[in-house]
C-alpha cells in the first residue's frame, strides 16, 4: 500500500512539472531537442554576416588583398600565373588560375590592379577582368595584343601601352575596346609609361630617332594625337 502511495505521489509531481514546462530542465537526456536550440556540433554552420546593430554588412572590395603570382615551368618552357585573394586576416578567399603561355622576351602576365569591385590584369596579350568578390571571370579583351604593359586608370576607361605596341589602347570598365593605336609616331618606339595629365594622356618612349626618347600626348576625350 505504501509503495503504491509513493508511486502515485511521484507521478503527480512529474505531471505538475510538465504543466509548468520544467520537465526539460530536469530530464534533458530523455527529451528531444527543443526547436531553436543551439547545436555546437553542426558542421558547416554559416557564419553570421550581421553587425552589432543586427544589419547585414555589405562586402567591401577594398578590404580584399589581391596578388598576381607568375611562375615558370621548366619542363614545358611555359609561363603560368594565378590570382590569389585574401581577406585582412590573410585568409585565402579565392584563387583564379590563369592560362599557360610559352616564355618569351617580355613577360606574359602583368598586374594592372583593382578598381572598384573589379581586378584587372593582362595575360598573353589580353586584358582580363575578375570580380573582387568571387574571382569570377567578368570579361576578356583580346584586342590589346601587347606585352610589358603599363597603364593608368581613367574616369571611364583604362589606358594602356605595350613596349612593342600598341602605343595606346583604351578599354572600358565593361570590357569594350574604345581605341587602339598601334603606332603614335614612327619616330618613337618602346612605350614604357602612360599617365594622365589633366585632359591629356601622356605616353613616354624609351627611344626615338634622335636617340633621346620622349613623350607624346593624346586628347583624353577624343583620343586624337596632339601635335605641337
Amino acid at each position: 500500500m505504501k509503495r503504491f502511495i509513493v508511486l502515485f505521489m511521484a507521478l503527480m509531481v512529474m505531471l505538475s512539472l510538465c504543466s509548468c514546462s520544467l520537465l526539460p530542465k530536469f530530464l534533458p537526456d530523455i527529451l528531444p531537442d527543443r526547436p531553436g536550440a543551439e547545436n555546437s556540433d553542426v558542421i558547416g554552420k554559416p557564419e553570421s554576416s550581421e553587425n552589432e546593430s543586427g544589419k547585414e554588412e555589405e562586402f567591401d572590395p577594398s578590404a580584399v588583398d589581391l596578388e598576381l603570382k607568375a611562375d615558370f615551368d621548366e619542363a614545358s618552357g611555359n609561363e603560368t600565373a594565378s590570382v590569389i585573394a585574401k581577406d585582412k586576416d590573410g585568409k585565402v578567399l579565392w584563387t583564379h588560375n590563369c592560362g599557360s603561355y610559352p616564355a618569351m622576351q617580355l613577360e606574359n602576365f602583368t598586374e594592372i590592379g583593382k578598381k572598384g569591385d573589379k581586378y584587372f590584369y593582362s595575360e598573353g596579350g589580353k586584358i582580363v577582368a575578375l570580380s573582387c568578390v568571387t574571382g569570377e571571370l567578368l570579361w576578356k579583351n583580346s584586342d590589346f595584343d601587347g606585352f610589358a604593359v603599363k597603364h593608368v586608370f581613367g574616369e571611364d576607361a583604362i589606358y594602356l601601352c605595350g613596349y612593342f605596341g600598341p602605343d595606346f589602347f583604351a578599354v572600358s570598365y565593361g570590357g569594350a575596346t574604345l581605341k587602339r593605336i598601334a603606332t603614335l609616331d614612327n619616330n618613337y618606339w618602346g612605350a614604357r609609361d602612360i599617365a594622365l595629365e589633366g585632359r591629356k594622356i601622356a605616353v613616354t618612349f624609351d627611344s626615338s630617332e634622335d636617340g633621346n626618347g620622349g613623350t607624346l600626348y593624346l586628347n583624353a576625350e577624343t583620343y586624337g594625337i596632339i601635335r605641337d
